[in-house]
């Protein structure tokens, strides 16, 4: 008699979550690069009316220098830097962009953890199905452990994109 589920009905569906994941790192991937280069234009054209006001009130050197290492410092340098500026224009230009900066770092930070969590599932499941008579024999087991962590990681993951989206 035909069996709708052979002994390599597992090796499939293991198959299958491999593909599935590595579709979720890329579309996590091209979010997240989505999101930082829409911070980045966003920080150019505060650089662009940072420079016009630059041009219009005229400034002194340290304005200058903090103009062209202001991506490079720390944020606790950034800081000081803007509360030495007292209230102007160009202080809130600098205040904003430091906002989009402190944003982008944020974003990383929110996606790296769960994003190799899910490459390290990825790994494992290939090396897993480089063993087929452990699948065969704790199939269901292991795939069932597999899908509850994956849809842990992914929930976790969709719960920082949602985080992220929110970010203004």
């Amino acid at each position: 008699m035909w069996h709708l589920i052979s002994n390599n009905s597992e090796l499939y569906l293991f198959s299958a979550l491999i593909q599935a994941n590595a579709a979720v790192v890329a579309l996590v991937g091209i979010f997240v690069i989505y999101k930082l280069q829409a911070y980045q234009y966003e920080i150019q054209t505060i650089k662009f009316f940072l420079s016009e006001a630059i041009r219009q009130v005229g400034s002194n050197r340290k304005i200058l220098d903090t103009r062209l290492k202001f991506e490079d410092m720390s944020n606790k340098d950034r800081d000081e830097r803007i509360k030495e500026f007292g209230n102007s224009l160009i202080t809130d230009y600098f205040i904003e962009w430091n906002n989009k900066l402190n944003i982008m770092t944020t974003v990383r930070k929110k996606i790296i953890a769960p994003t190799i969590l899910l490459i390290i599932l990825i790994m494992s499941n290939v090396i897993f199905l480089g063993y087929p008579s452990i699948i065969n024999q704790f199939g269901k087991i292991i795939i069932f452990i597999d899908v509850v962590f994956q849809a842990i990681v992914i929930a976790v993951i969709v719960y920082q994109i949602i985080s992220i989206i929110q970010m203004k």
